[in-house]
């Protein structure tokens, strides 16, 4: 006693397995997740303000005002420079993606980042994190003028 048509099971109802085929046929294939590079983390450091182009330890970096904010190892990885608070921000904003270097650089914030593991916009805003780590601040307002010092005189 065979089903009620071509292929069904007993009772008329198509397989389990068809029923899955069919589902996953009608769905959309998901977008793709665009994997981000060195190249581009550096040419988002390049693109802000004051940002310039140098190498140290035969790897390229990204300075401002000549301060290394982020370096470009060989091996297609990223450093970059965080605070303390901002480490431990971005190990829950993107997990696994961050690790704090772990040499006497480390009390100093150099942290590693794998760029496949972040998207642009997480991208854009570690390397502006580490921009504004370094980057010279902007005056705040008039500054009063200064008092010349006293001379003491002489006994």
């Amino acid at each position: 006693m065979s089903g009620h048509g071509t292929g069904d099971a007993p009772g008329g109802k198509p397989p389990a397995a068809a029923k899955s085929r069919a589902k996953s046929a009608a769905r959309p294939a998901a977008a793709p997740v665009a994997r981000i590079a060195a190249a581009d983390v550096e040419a988002m450091a390049l693109a802000l303000p004051g940002a310039a182009s140098g190498g140290h330890f035969s790897a390229r970096d990204v300075r401002v005002s000549g301060r290394i904010f982020a370096s470009l190892p060989a091996d297609g990885g990223v450093v970059v420079r965080l605070t303390a608070d901002q480490q431990a921000a971005w190990s829950t904003d993107a997990p696994g993606a961050l690790a704090p270097i772990a040499s006497r650089f480390a009390p100093h914030g150099w942290t590693r980042a794998d760029p496949a593991r972040l998207n642009r916009e997480q991208a854009a805003r570690l390397v502006r994190n580490a921009w504004e780590n370094v980057a010279p601040q902007p005056p705040r307002g008039p500054q009063p003028p200064r008092r010349a010092a006293r001379r003491r005189s002489g006994a």
